[in-house]
């Protein structure tokens, strides 16, 4: 292209963002074809700069996301990330170039640090139920010593990664006369970067409690406030039991080479203006979260994210925020109890 930043800003957050959209289709019933109007030329580039942009290192890769895909301001940049102006204007320039010398050398099988292809397929009429071992990904979806999990979160638009966590469960221990599992928490690939977290769950009769979460702090750790709001996890979900505060149904669900198989996904929504689809395989683990976020919504960059990727949800267009996706598990770990 001639002009590098018109052409990313306009056919990148356009036309891109729906040929990323066709990798994870069908997604939540029948699809919609869009038209990109793209030669087949144009959109192998078109795709390729996305691909070049997810590589960068974590600072550049999320300032050019926030300033080409998202379309914010560079000064609305600066002010999200929590740096001056000038060192926005510097990323840019810098991940321009990286994202240039990279497309040159890019094929299509650099396609890692874009979010995988999700082939959703309903199947009407099946019931199932699933026991729930764990909170969910990131909190760690099954509560047992020594588990490992480690995940990708692809913001939109653009499906682009823009953090891995790692969470391991270390130890049963008594807090407070609750005894509880911990979990550490690690995250990478992040900006800004992410605190080291312990997590504490008490599993119990009638589902899971969060309890406590401690993060690292420079100087001193210190203790997560929203916790305290956070409702207890159920001990199961049943399609034969509806609930007024999710939807369920059965799915076969493919994430890129993986196939997950025959899963449960459940939408649940919040009063902030945030939905959540989870996908839990028949033993219960979290292999796949889909975030959402109405035109209300207090967070999310509603007005950021493709208006053409809406998802009605009592009676409200939901867009799509992020995907976080499950690596294979790393199994289990040996931890000591000290």
């Amino acid at each position: 292209p001639y002009r590098f930043i018109p052409w990313v800003t306009q056919i990148a957050r356009n036309a891109a963002r729906n040929m990323a959209r066709r990798r994870h289709r069908p997604r939540l019933g029948p699809a919609v074809a869009v038209d990109s109007g793209l030669s087949e030329d144009l959109a192998e580039k078109v795709a390729h700069a996305i691909d070049a942009l997810a590589s960068l290192s974590p600072p550049l890769r999320e300032t050019a996301r926030l300033s080409y895909l998202s379309g914010h301001k560079q000064y609305e940049v600066a002010k999200r990330l929590g740096i001056p102006l000038g060192t926005v204007k510097s990323r840019l320039a810098n991940s321009r170039r990286q994202i240039r010398e990279r497309m040159d050398a890019m094929s299509h099988s650099d396609c890692s640090r874009v979010v995988p292809s999700v082939e959703i397929r309903d199947r009407p009429g099946e019931t199932m139920r699933v026991p729930l071992r764990g909170q969910g990904m990131v909190f760690a979806s099954v509560l047992e010593v020594g588990e490992v999990e480690v995940m990708g979160f692809y913001d939109y638009p653009g499906g682009v990664l823009t953090g891995i966590t790692r969470t391991e469960v270390r130890r049963m221990l008594d807090l407070c006369g609750h005894r509880c599992y911990e979990v550490l928490n690690v995250s990478s690939e992040c900006e800004p970067p992410e605190p080291v977290e312990l997590d504490y769950f008490e599993v119990r009769d009638d589902g899971i409690q969060w309890l406590l979460r401690v993060r690292g702090g420079e100087s001193f750790p210190d203790v997560y406030p929203d916790v305290v709001t956070e409702p207890i996890t159920p001990p199961y979900y049943d399609t034969a039991q509806p609930s007024p505060t999710c939807q369920m149904r059965v799915v076969d669900l493919r994430v890129g080479d993986t196939d997950r198989g025959r899963c449960l996904a459940v939408l649940e929504w919040d009063r902030d203006g945030t939905a959540a689809e989870m996908f839990y395989q028949a033993d219960g683990r979290n292999v796949l979260h889909r975030r959402y976020v109405g035109p209300a919504a207090r967070y999310g960059d509603y007005e950021h994210l493709p208006a053409d990727d809406i998802r009605t949800i009592n009676d409200q267009p939901y867009r799509h925020w992020y995907d976080t996706v499950l690596f294979e598990p790393s199994g289990s770990v040996s931890c000591s109890e000290s």
